[in-house]
């Protein structure tokens, strides 16, 4: 009985512990850049827009060519994880706010890295 009243102490620290850690709201609007894995991919840019609608973000991109992506997205630690209509992108959180990730894509052989460098 002492074992189980330990656990769910410790538990109770543990989750006092990360609510004192809360999570940054990376809502916003970004500057995009990235290109494919492939030697003949071109550079891209574009914006991009994040909202928190708690838990997940809301997200709309839309790049130089006038492509436009829109998705959800959710904040775990210092990993943002995002689809974006065929695309899957997992993006680390730098201390400078900007996302630095790697992407997906759902239909093909493709992927890329991209970076969102805060704008606001």
């Amino acid at each position: 009985m002492k074992l189980i009243k330990a656990a769910f102490v410790f538990a109770a620290l543990v989750m006092t512990g990360a609510q004192a850690h809360a999570l940054p709201d990376l809502s916003g609007k970004y500057a995009m850049k990235g290109q494919g894995d492939l030697p003949n991919d071109p550079p891209y840019g574009g914006v991009c827009n994040l909202k928190l609608v708690s838990p997940v973000y809301e997200v709309m991109c839309l790049n130089d060519n006038g492509d436009r992506y829109q998705g959800k997205g959710i904040l775990e630690g210092d990993t943002f994880s995002l689809y974006l209509g065929e695309y899957l992108v997992v993006y680390k959180v730098a201390k400078d706010g900007s996302l630095i990730g790697r992407w997906a894509h759902a239909h093909s052989k493709g992927t890329g890295k991209e970076s969102l460098t805060p704008t606001n």
